[in-house]
């Protein structure tokens, strides 16, 4: 079991595709276009990045949130206040909560506008 003290930034151990990643504690993730929300009762839609994805984490992963994206940080449920840009007529998206903020992935990379 990996030490889950530290945050885990920058994920991705191998990118063989977009779709396709393997996290540094050895969880493999797929993109999915939505996830289901208990809470909410139904699947929230995921928001459409080029570079990275938003994925759920096993109950058995202790420390680490239920949400994350690819590039390490964790994911959010917002409305559309929060990603006006993205428009999703469902009125909730899961946004990576770093590229939300900053415009950038935890990796880096191009800031948008």
């Amino acid at each position: 079991m990996a030490n889950l003290k530290k945050p885990l930034f920058n994920i991705i151990r191998y990118r063989g595709t977009p779709n396709k990643a393997t996290t540094k504690f050895g969880l493999d993730v797929e993109r999915r276009e939505s996830i289901f929300i208990s809470e909410y009762k139904k699947f929230i839609p995921c928001a459409p990045y080029s570079d990275h994805f938003v994925f759920e984490v096993p109950e058995k992963y202790k420390g680490l949130a239920g949400l994350m994206c690819t590039c390490g940080s964790f994911a959010a449920i917002v409305g559309l206040s929060g990603y006006e840009q993205d428009a999703s007529p469902s009125g909730l998206m899961l946004l990576c909560h770093h590229h939300a903020k900053f415009g950038v992935h935890a990796t880096g990379g191009t800031k948008w506008i």
